[in-house]
């Protein structure tokens, strides 16, 4: 950063270092050294800072939807393509380089919201660092979302998923299944979060950020109790991350032949058989933690049949 002096002769004079060399200039009056100086600052901060050097300061004061594990990884992706370019020099052509690379990889509503992630990204470096950051994202159009997957388990796949893991992992894949929590909320479980005396679990942090109740039916508890027993309070129920469960679970779908199911797929699966047990919307809600009455529809896959029975 630039540095301002005081010379013998009542000058101002500004140090600063650029392209490696060490540089300065001098000026008649403090005022024009430090106008000068904060100049200098902006433009070396503007050709340094790049997505990895934003990333940490922006997953930290992040408080929105998504969760910071999904953004946080979201960061590592994007950070590991844009490595070395600088925010302000940006251009559309590096969004679509990113683009065709991660369609490659993966699906559409993906780089969807990694770009998406990368647009607020670059606004939130606009206003703290008060940057000339391009906007690249002006007029961009994403691309498009995925439809709704519909896909849920069967009792036979579950079953068969079940017995293929780790008793561990088994515990998991049910509590997903049984709780419709996310897969995060299943690990990062801890002892006294479970009341099964009130049949329910807290969670504290959810990926819309807000606390809630999740309520456990009784075989939910049974598989609880025997999780907490012999456990110190703040202990965790499991000690692995959540990127090695789905890991786990695409390998076993892969082992039984089990085609176009994915670990979120339980929570979807569990959210339809509550609705199929006659629920209503805001009972699903507490169920599910949704705020939104739109994005639950996305997660309840009934079926004509399934509604039929509770027309008599």
């Amino acid at each position: 950063m630039a540095s301002i002096s005081n010379l013998p002769s009542g000058n101002f004079r500004v140090q600063y270092k650029q392209d490696g060399k060490r540089k300065g200039k001098t000026f008649s009056s403090e005022l024009e050294a430090k106008h000068f100086a904060a100049e200098i600052d902006k433009k070396i901060i503007s050709d340094v800072l790049t997505v990895n050097c934003i990333a940490n300061a922006y997953l930290d004061q992040f408080s929105g939807r998504g969760g910071k594990e999904a953004i946080g990884y979201r960061l590592k992706r994007l950070s590991s393509f844009f490595v070395g370019l600088p925010l302000t020099r940006f251009s559309t052509q590096d969004l679509q380089k990113y683009r065709i690379k991660r369609l490659t990889e993966v699906q559409s509503s993906t780089v969807r919201l990694e770009l998406q992630l990368l647009s607020r990204l670059l606004k939130y470096a606009r206003l703290t660092h008060v940057l000339d950051i391009p906007d690249v994202f002006k007029d961009y159009e994403y691309p498009p979302a995925n439809k709704p997957k519909d896909r849920i388990v069967s009792p036979l796949e579950l079953d068969m998923l079940l017995g293929d893991v780790s008793p561990s992992m088994s515990d998991i894949f049910n509590l997903c299944y049984l709780t419709a929590m996310r897969r995060s909320e299943v690990v990062y479980l801890r002892v006294m979060d479970v009341n099964l005396d009130n049949r329910q679990i807290y969670l504290s942090n959810t990926k819309n950020g807000h606390s809630r109740y999740v309520p456990l039916s009784k075989t939910a508890c049974e598989l609880l109790a025997r999780l907490i027993t012999g456990k110190r309070s703040e202990s965790r129920l499991f000690e692995v991350e959540p990127h090695s469960v789905s890991k786990a679970f695409t390998r076993s779908c892969k082992r039984l032949g089990i085609e176009g199911l994915c670990l979120h797929g339980l929570r979807h699966s569990a959210i339809t058989r509550y609705a199929a047990k006659g629920l209503s919307t805001a009972q699903l809600q507490v169920v599910s933690g949704h705020k939104d009455i739109t994005m639950l529809q996305r997660y309840t896959h009934l079926k004509a049949s399934d509604v039929a029975g509770l027309l008599d």
